[in-house]
């Protein structure tokens, strides 16, 4: 009975350390997709037409999937549509890279939605090289 409690406490603590991501990212990556495509989802529902993304959160939800995936989801920044399409499009590329997609990169990608200004054309350029080294390509 003893062993039998201590492997159980030994699996659940290896199934706690399998689920987590890195100790300094608090990003669910999984969480972050289901939520988001759940709530692109809802709102697509009842068209098979463009519809217009009015959630911040999706918004920027779909931009850095643009950033992370190579691919331009967003095709207007200033009238953000999405149809149901799209939405497949976002969940197949998910499914296949989804194991080279890290924390670190996801919380990269928010945080260069918002760039400071820059000063200098080396200021720009190193912004450009963090944006092209968020593209997971199949390693």
């Amino acid at each position: 009975m003893k062993n039998i409690i201590i492997i159980l406490l030994f699996n659940f603590i290896c199934i706690i350390k399998a689920n987590c991501c890195d100790i300094n990212c608090d990003v669910n990556i999984d969480s972050l997709f289901r939520v988001n495509l759940i709530e692109l989802k809802e709102s697509v529902t009842d068209s098979s037409k463009n519809v217009i993304v009015q959630e911040k959160n999706n918004i920027m939800f779909l931009y850095v999937i643009s950033l992370l995936s190579g691919k331009d989801f967003i095709s207007d920044p200033h009238n953000v549509v999405i149809n149901y399409n799209t939405i497949l499009e976002i969940e197949s590329w998910y499914q296949k890279e989804k194991k080279y997609i890290t924390c670190e990169k996801i919380e990269k990608a928010y945080s260069l939605l918002q760039p400071k200004l820059f000063r200098t054309f080396e200021d720009f350029e190193k912004y450009s090289i963090e944006l092209e080294d968020l593209i997971i390509k199949d390693e």
